[in-house]
C-alpha cells in the first residue's frame, strides 16, 4: 500500500488556515491585555482615592478639643466655617488648625501655612457633619458648623467621587471623632 504525501496546495491551505487562527488568537490576547490595563488603572485610581480618604479620616479622628479662646471656638474640634467642601479641625488644644479643601478636582491639606495636594482627579468631594445634643442622643446632620453647634459635632461623613476612563468610582467613609461625646450607636439615617 502506497501512501501519498501532501501536495503543495494542501500545505499552503493548511498554512493559511493556521495563520488566520493565529491572527484571531493574537488579536484576542491584545484585547485582553488592553482590558487588563484599563482595569488596573481604575483599581489604582480607586486605591489612591481610598488611601487619601483614609489618611483624612485618620487625621480627623484624632482631632483635639480646642480649649483656648484665642482663634477657635472653645471646646470644639471642628472649626466654624467648615462646609461641604472644606473641613478645618484642630490638632492641639491651643487651636492649631488643619484644613482640607476641595477645588479644581483636587483635595488639598493646609497646615501651618503649607499646602499639599492629597488627591487629584476627583469629580466631587463632600463632608457631612454629624452631631448629638446629649449623651445618648442619636446622631443627626449638623449642617455647616457654627460657633453654636461646633462643640456638639462628634463625627463626619466623607464622600469623594472621581472618574477613571469613563468609569466612576466612589469612596465614602464615616468617622467618629475620638475625643467627641460618646454615643451608643452611629446611625447613618
Amino acid at each position: 500500500m502506497k501512501t501519498r504525501g501532501m501536495t503543495l496546495i494542501e500545505v499552503l491551505v493548511a498554512l493559511m488556515v493556521s495563520l488566520v487562527i493565529g491572527g484571531i488568537v493574537f488579536q484576542g490576547f491584545g484585547v485582553l491585555r488592553t482590558g487588563h490595563e484599563i482595569g488596573e488603572r481604575q483599581n489604582y485610581a480607586i486605591a489612591n482615592g481610598r488611601t487619601g480618604i483614609d489618611m483624612l479620616a485618620d487625621h480627623v479622628r484624632n482631632a483635639e478639643r480646642c480649649t483656648s479662646l484665642i482663634g477657635c471656638v472653645n471646646n470644639a474640634m471642628i472649626a466654624p466655617g467648615s462646609n461641604a467642601t472644606t473641613l478645618t479641625y484642630y490638632t492641639a488644644s491651643t487651636g492649631s488648625p488643619v484644613t482640607y479643601s476641595f477645588r479644581g478636582g483636587s483635595l488639598y491639606r493646609t497646615k501651618g501655612g503649607v499646602e499639599t495636594r492629597i488627591l487629584r482627579g476627583l469629580q466631587s468631594f463632600s463632608v457631612t457633619y454629624l452631631m448629638n445634643g446629649a449623651f445618648l442622643d442619636q446622631w443627626t446632620e449638623a449642617g455647616t458648623p457654627s460657633a453654636t453647634n461646633a462643640p456638639t459635632i462628634c463625627g463626619v461623613r466623607i464622600r469623594a467621587t472621581g472618574f477613571e476612563n469613563t468609569r466612576q468610582f466612589v469612596v465614602e467613609t464615616s468617622v467618629r471623632l475620638r475625643n467627641a461625646r460618646r454615643t451608643p450607636r452611629f446611625d447613618r439615617s
